[in-house]
């Protein structure tokens, strides 16, 4: 009689532990697969007009009120977030 006990004890918690098992992959795949991307862009397109020209030639100061990713201090010195916009203002278009 104890045997049979401790073989259903044994079979509930290889069960049990299924169980967790099969929620932690479905977790898994929900969270990280399963998310829905769009095909189109999230804000409408802005047209380059504007752009095309230089606006003026006086100094602008570049003001980073963003985290240590804005700031760049994970990555090689010319690409951070303000190293680049300042690179780019100094280059004129062609």
């Amino acid at each position: 009689m104890a045997d049979t006990m401790k073989k259903k004890s044994r079979l509930r918690y290889f069960f049990l532990i299924g169980f967790v098992y099969l929620l932690g992959v479905c977790f898994y795949f929900y969270f990280w697969f399963a998310r829905l991307i769009g095909s189109e862009p999230a804000e409408p397109t802005v047209p380059s007009e504007p752009f095309e020209h230089v606006w003026h030639e006086r100094k602008v100061l570049l003001l980073d009120l963003g985290d240590s990713v804005a700031a760049g201090f994970d990555t090689a010195a010319p690409y951070g977030h303000v190293a680049r916009l300042a690179l780019v203002s100094t280059l004129r278009p062609i």
